[in-house]
């Protein structure tokens, strides 16, 4: 199963840790408004290199629906 988490806050964390315990889960990718949540997400969990992650503003709907389709 391929993941797309919005939001890299609080969170985001925890939905990234059991995301990360699921063996159904192939992928995920982590997606915020802020640069830095997203790099500070995935190098508290040791991911840097394996975790794609996308800077997007939530509120524009067409970024979003690029990001699902």
């Amino acid at each position: 199963m391929n993941v797309l988490l919005l939001g890299a806050g609080m969170q985001g964390r925890g939905a990234l840790h059991a995301l990360m315990a699921t063996d159904a889960v192939t992928s995920v990718v982590v997606a915020d408004r802020d640069p830095a949540a997203l790099k500070a997400l995935v190098a508290a969990n040791g991911l840097d290199a394996k975790l794609p992650r996308v800077t997007v503003d939530a509120n524009d709907p067409e970024a979003l629906y690029a990001l699902v389709a």
